[in-house]
């Protein structure tokens, strides 16, 4: 499941709320604008760029983030200077 498939879920019955379908139309009637955003939204979870967690602050940070290190095999992602400085520091308090 991606994790655009509750916000199209969202979306798909907020229109039926907004458009005032019962919930037998909301499942069979789709508006178009309800479409294009199922579409759209499906198009940017193919287009998404990898992520790393950030293991100080937990922020996501792209897998190409400037900030990173690799420590004991594994490479982590910054969002900081300051998060990067806390790990460099003390890696051990930030590793499960």
């Amino acid at each position: 499941m991606s994790k655009w498939t509750p916000i199209v879920v969202l979306i798909v019955l907020a229109a039926a709320l907004v458009l005032g379908c019962s919930q037998e139309q909301a499942e069979t009637e789709v508006p178009p604008a309800v479409e294009e955003a199922v579409e759209e939204a499906g198009e940017m979870a193919e287009g998404e760029v990898a992520m790393l967690d950030d293991p100080v602050c937990g922020m996501k940070v792209a897998a190409d983030a400037e900030l990173q290190i690799e420590h004991e095999g594994v490479t982590y992602g910054f969002c900081a200077q300051g998060c990067y400085d806390k790990f460099v520091a003390d890696p051990a308090a930030y590793i499960q």
